[in-house]
């Protein structure tokens, strides 16, 4: 009569743990099913998010080239524009610096910068003009190397201070 119990107790918690084990695994395969639509979801969401993102980058080029043509735009669209093309001008100044440190002249034709040993502008195969000795720098000669790094630096030092008194304009008239 024990054994028999004991067979009924044993039977009667295996098949408890079979149903348990069970309902777990439908749980579990639940889950992952939630998970992998979860992950389906947040990856649509980044993508709409980066459309969103080249859309919205695609927006501003079209106002700044509004703003380069002359059109009349609101005045954050504006401020936004000239900060913009302040900073290209200030881009354009420094790639001129970088490119009189490498030895690098400007094509001709193209205008885009271009390494002194090239015969032809590999942009637009243009012949580019011959460089003179006189033109190149001597090797041993650090003074202008000095006199550009100096330019440099204080050019930087300019741009960040009009970089944070546009900030600080910008700053002041969201608030008002």
């Amino acid at each position: 009569m024990v054994t028999e119990r004991r067979r009924k107790k044993m039977k009667d918690f295996f098949e408890e743990l079979g149903k348990y084990i069970g309902e777990t695994a439908t749980i579990v395969g639940n889950k992952a099913g939630e998970v992998i639509e979860t992950q389906k979801l947040k990856s649509q969401v980044r993508s709409l998010t980066h459309e969103n993102t080249v859309d919205l980058l695609e927006l501003g080029r079209g106002v700044y080239e509004q703003y380069k043509s002359g059109a009349v735009l609101d005045e954050k669209a504006e401020g936004l524009c000239e900060a913009i093309s302040s900073r290209e001008e200030s881009i354009a100044e420094f790639e001129e610096k970088i490119s009189a440190i490498k030895g690098a002249g400007k094509c001709p034709n193209c205008g885009k910068m271009v390494a002194k040993e090239m015969v032809f502008c590999p942009y637009c195969g243009e012949k580019m003009p011959a460089v003179t000795v006189d033109e190149e720098e001597t090797p041993g000669d650090d003074t202008e190397d000095v006199t550009l790094r100096e330019e440099e630096a204080s050019l930087f030092e300019e741009e960040a201070v009009k970089g944070d008194a546009a900030r600080s304009q910008e700053a002041a008239e969201e608030e008002a």
